[in-house]
């Protein structure tokens, strides 16, 4: 009898399904259904070289991984999909519930011990030197894609949440609903040439950073990591992605990118210049002043880095140097200018409580029954706690358009202490079901794919298109042409719309990221990805809503740390 080859078998199985699901018609599946189809086909190509891995740390750390996929990969959409709801109950079990989501986990089993063990490999192709320059090229086609993003966006002038801000300032109304960083950015910037100023300066910052950034690579290491690290930018839709959203999370998520390539300086050099130190000290600031909360990742970052290179004097020097002058810079701008010379209004009592608001939401949806059910109506009947739920959109139970004048109450009665006492004692009597459910609201933190019952996001968009617009050069350009195109592009591709925004697809390969730093004996590069970690961990008890901008941080030094995972730090090329 003829021996069956394993891996051809594998083969045919992995093919036929993608075949079977790639002729599903698209409104009977969910995006989690071409995240399937993908693995499967990159699974199909590993399989011709793949052998049998005898390295535990990376068994082990390839099956845990495996397992984060699958539970992140939105495969309740899958289950509850019409294809599924419509099969047989056979059907449903033997597909379903046991054959597809085995064959998930076997095949990225496979492409993730495949990569994790072929990482040196890979490195290797990345750090061969090309015979041509490709410096010059790679600054003027990020100069360009800056430029194509800048003149392509020019409504955003008409974008609501950016007229608000521009006129409470204009007026001399200040306020801690944004940060007083942002809002006095956005004074200063917009004076002259309104938010065209801003443009031009979130434009100006992309150019600079990344100049900074091929400036490290091409003087320390060899030139094709720059040609990768220009094609990187180029697929994933750099500067397109960040420069469609409010300035706010544009800055923001700019700031981190100028963190990290501060730390990419750091950590690729043995020894710290006057420019490290001037990047670190300034995008160090502004992340801290541009978000709430995120001077909490700011400084945990910093001291994590004092503990790491606590031998090195002159960088424990530069960092703990760094984290008063944070500290002072951010109790300056919040404290003195905010509240003492520009007066600017506190939050709302209710806006501090809307994720624990929300999760009581969840529970009251489901009928549970509260011990507290008396303190909990002094804020919302049992009817309007139902009915104000939005499983996407945590500010539904909190926010004052929704609720006008019954926000008030709890600060009336003091409710918030209840809303937290209330979660805490959620999360005691049953710690995975508050899981699960605090995930549906973070989802975009956490899941790969779209929910099937989520909404849809354009990666780019162009917002002349969306809004009212300026200007009739705003519309009519070549710029505004073809970002267009590359909105409706992106717009209908599944697995593009998703991979583009979806901040669970960014986290997963961090996780891979993190464990190949960590197998090559080099776990100093996690520094890198701390300032980002921090921010998901708050982001998980904080997020209000399931919009993209949340998560722009971690799409935007996606390129940067997929070179920084892969070079040779202790190689130099001069």
């Amino acid at each position: 009898m003829k021996k069956i080859d394993l891996k051809k078998l594998l083969q045919f199985i992995f093919g036929f399904l993608s075949i079977l699901i790639c002729m599903i018609s698209r409104n009977e599946i969910s995006s989690a259904y071409y995240f399937i189809v993908i693995s499967f086909i990159i699974t199909i190509i590993v399989l011709k070289k793949y052998t049998l891995i005898k390295n535990n740390r990376i068994n082990i750390s390839s099956i845990l991984l495996s397992i984060y996929y699958i539970i992140s990969l939105s495969y309740r959409s899958v289950l509850n999909s019409e294809l599924c709801l419509t099969s047989t109950i056979g059907a449903k079990v033997f597909i379903f519930y046991t054959t597809l989501p085995l064959l998930i986990l076997l095949s990225s089993y496979i492409n993730i011990s495949y990569l994790i063990d072929n990482r040196n490999k890979i490195t290797n192709i990345i750090n061969k030197e090309m015979s041509f320059d490709i410096k010059k090229i790679s600054l003027l086609i990020i100069t360009l894609l800056s430029i194509l993003s800048f003149v392509g966006n020019m409504s955003l002038n008409s974008y609501p949440d950016i007229n608000g801000v521009l006129n409470w300032v204009n007026h001399g109304y200040w306020s801690h609903w944004h940060t007083i960083g942002y809002e006095i950015y956005m004074w200063i910037f917009t004076k002259p040439f309104g938010l065209l100023g801003v443009l031009f300066i979130q434009g100006l910052l992309f150019i600079m950073i990344n100049k900074y950034i091929i400036d490290i690579i091409d003087e320390r290491f060899n030139n094709k990591n720059i040609l990768v690290y220009l094609i990187m930018n180029m697929l994933f839709f750099q500067p397109y992605v960040f420069n469609h959203l409010a300035p706010k999370d544009t800055i923001f998520s700019l700031s981190i990118f100028g963190l990290a390539a501060a730390f990419f300086d750091i950590l690729t050099s043995k020894k710290i210049t006057k420019r490290n130190i001037i990047y670190l000290f300034v995008f160090s600031i502004l992340t801290s002043i541009f978000r709430h909360a995120a001077i909490i990742a700011v400084v945990l970052t910093l001291i994590v880095a004092v503990i790491v290179y606590r031998k090195n004097k002159e960088f424990t020097r530069i960092f703990i140097s760094c984290i008063v002058l944070c500290i002072a810079s951010f109790s300056f701008i919040t404290y003195f200018i905010g509240d003492y010379i520009l007066h600017a209004v506190q939050n709302e009592y209710y806006i501090k409580y809307t994720t624990p608001a929300y999760m009581i939401g969840s529970y009251m949806k489901d009928d549970y029954e509260f011990d507290n059910m008396n303190d909990l109506e002094k804020y919302l009947s049992t009817e309007e706690w139902k009915t104000y739920y939005d499983k996407y959109w945590a500010d539904t139970l909190s926010r004052k358009w929704i609720l006008e004048g019954k926000e008030k109450r709890m600060e009336q009665y003091n409710l918030g202490p209840v809303f937290v006492k209330t979660n805490i004692r959620l999360l005691l009597d049953n710690p995975m079901k508050y899981i699960i459910k605090l995930s549906h609201i973070d989802s975009i933190l956490f899941e790969i794919s779209t929910p099937v019952d989520g909404y849809d996001w354009a990666p780019v968009r162009n917002h002349s298109i969306h809004y009212e617009v300026v200007n009739d050069f705003s519309h009519n350009n070549f710029f505004h042409h073809l970002t267009n195109i590359i909105e409706n592009t992106t717009g209908e591709i599944a697995v593009i719309k998703d991979i583009l925004w979806r901040g669970g697809f960014y986290q997963f390969i961090y996780l891979i990221y993190i464990v190949i730093s960590i197998l090559n004996k080099e776990k100093k590069k996690i520094l890198f990805l701390l300032p980002i970690i921090i921010i998901q961990l708050l982001l998980y008890i904080s997020l209000p809503s399931q919009d993209p901008r949340y998560v722009l941080p971690m799409i935007i030094i996606f390129p940067l740390a997929t070179i920084l995972t892969f070079i040779k730090t202790n190689i130099y090329r001069k």
